[in-house]
């Protein structure tokens, strides 16, 4: 994708960065119009009937035009399903505009040889981009440096999976922890029910007496600690995912309670587990 964005706005409507693509890809975009060119001939010679085909490809593409130019943030989550619901109209191309079993067969042979050379051209572009997918949440490409610059690599798949088994070994199951996404081990319950909040807060979506509103409180969490304090605590990126204040109310917490808590680092964070457990 980094030719095709160029210096496009990264809170362009999608719209833009679909044409982008389509400008690219002269043969998908001959293939998607024409597909939705016979879908639509297709549909108005038989609207008033209850076909499937109809209705539902309606609802598809007004997604699709919906989505185009209310959607302004580029990311593949958004931009892919539109690509793939204008290529659920290409069958349409050889059924509607063509006549005849054989003629269908050929147009339909014709599509692959085309759908192959589509492939072929891009295969070693696209494994260049995603070498890493398999051991990768994301990588640094030049995709995601041109869109929102410098990022950090994700943890290897295999690395994070295997300190995660490490400690579920040492917290039991009935134990609660305090830890940000992605540092936060797997089927073990936060002692909030809250891993994630975005920014300014979510709490600013409830009105000031809600009692989900307190939820997001520093002094609910102090609360929540003190109670019970947790298997696990991870400082780490708590700034970021979790309500605004609670990295000072858990550095505060593990100040106050040193004597109960050791520092466990591995190769890709830095926690604190209470000493109990480790003996």
């Amino acid at each position: 994708m980094e030719e095709q964005i160029g210096d496009l706005p990264r809170f362009s409507p999608i719209i833009v960065y679909v044409l982008s693509f389509l400008r690219h890809h002269p043969l998908l975009s001959v293939s998607f119009i024409i597909g939705i060119f016979a879908w639509l001939r297709y549909a108005k010679a038989g609207w008033r009937t209850p076909d499937p085909h109809i209705w539902g490809g309606g609802g598809i593409l007004l997604g699709c035009i919906v989505s185009s130019f209310f959607e302004a943030v580029y990311c593949e989550q958004y931009l892919t399903p539109i690509l793939l619901c204008m290529a659920l109209f290409v069958p349409f191309a050889y059924s509607e505009m063509v006549a005849g079993p054989k003629t269908i067969r050929l147009v339909r042979h014709l599509y692959v040889i085309i759908a192959f050379c589509i492939l072929a051209v891009r295969l070693d572009g696209v494994a260049d981009e995603f070498k890493l997918t398999p051991y990768n949440a994301r990588g640094n490409t030049p995709t995601t440096n041109k869109i929102i610059g410098e990022v950090t690599m994700a943890p290897t798949g295999l690395n994070i999976l295997n300190e995660y088994d490490d400690i579920l070994g040492i917290i039991p199951r009935n134990e609660t922890v305090v830890a940000p996404w992605p540092f936060h081990p797997l089927f073990r319950r936060d002692l909030t029910f809250q891993i994630f909040d975005d920014r300014p807060s979510l709490a600013g979506a409830f009105k000031e007496n809600d009692p989900m509103k307190r939820t997001f409180a520093p002094e609910t969490f102090n609360n929540a600690l003190e109670r019970n304090p947790p298997g696990l605590i991870v400082l780490q990126d708590m700034d970021g995912f979790y309500p605004p204040g609670w990295h000072q109310v858990a550095t505060d917490f593990l100040m106050r309670h040193e004597d109960i808590y050791e520092k466990y680092a591995t190769k890709l964070y830095q926690g604190y587990i209470r000493k109990d457990l480790l003996d």
